[in-house]
């Protein structure tokens, strides 16, 4: 049976450091017994309008794992991959829309914060993105609204995105916040089954990491030098090295924040060195 483990890490951007910004990503993981890992990450958008998302990237994060482990710990495991089938393209993001905007409303009035005009007025100062990755050992479930980037990277090194970059006219990625969010989730259920090669990692970054690349083939390029890292290297090592090597791709790239998650096949730790 393939088994997951995680590591990861959030760091405040080189150009939030300059400019006194708190760091608006927000990230959770869990292990789930013996049933697989789940991540949430977010990335909060930071604007004027949005001044509250630091808030809303952490509650979004909250939300989702929240919903995802219950569903988890309330399915037998041989019917997972059906359940999930069954809920990822309406009734899940329907569900995390529901409940991210309810909790943002009440922690908006726990904080005894400003009176919005209207609903959306409130949701759009919390507005932020979200990723979630769920790895067992029988399938990979991602979920995506907004930019950021899901990486398989397998034992030879090769690299691709597990979801395909969102498409939209604009520059504005979609939010949590827009009315009917639930209808810019993207999502894929991949039995590891298909894979004809064995994937060894799984990488998931908000979009400070991609853009602090020259182009998305650059960026592809972590996926082996990861792997790499990894088999020269034991996790704990990695782990404790991130927030370095994220602090310096930001300050030498996008200046954002960045979040960064790595699911790595556990086979990894018994081959690091060899």
């Amino acid at each position: 049976m393939m088994k997951w483990n995680v590591i990861g890490e959030c760091i405040q951007g080189a150009s939030h450091i300059r400019g006194g910004k708190p760091c608006q990503d927000a990230l959770k993981t869990c292990h789930i017994g013996n049933k697989g890992i789940i991540c949430t990450l977010a990335d909060g958008h930071g604007s004027e309008q949005c001044k509250y998302s630091a808030d809303g990237a952490r509650i979004a994060t909250a939300v989702a794992l929240s919903i995802l482990e219950t569903m988890v710990w309330h399915t037998l495991d041989e019917a997972l991959y059906d359940e999930i089938r069954n809920l990822k393209d309406v009734t899940l993001p329907k569900r995390i829309e529901r409940e991210w905007k309810e909790e943002v409303r009440l922690f908006h009035q726990m904080r005894q914060r400003e009176a919005a005009e209207t609903d959306k007025a409130l949701y759009k100062l919390y507005g932020t993105t979200l990723i979630i990755l769920f790895v067992t050992a029988d399938f990979i479930f991602a979920m995506q609204i907004g930019d950021g980037d899901l990486l398989v990277v397998f034992d030879g090194g090769e690299t691709s995105w597990l979801l395909e970059m969102e498409h939209q006219l604009g520059t504005e990625t979609y939010s949590l916040c827009q009315n009917h969010s639930w209808k810019y989730f993207r999502n894929k259920l991949i039995p590891l089954s298909e894979h004809t090669a064995v994937p060894q990692l799984f990488l998931a970054s908000t979009d400070g990491y991609a853009n602090s690349f020259i182009s998305s083939e650059d960026f592809l390029k972590i996926g082996r030098d990861y792997l790499s890292l990894f088999k020269a290297h034991s996790p704990k090592v990695i782990q404790e090295h991130l927030n370095e090597w994220l602090s310096d791709a930001s300050a030498s790239g996008s200046g954002d924040d960045i979040t960064f998650v790595l699911v790595y096949n556990e086979s990894l730790e018994r081959s690091f060195g060899g």
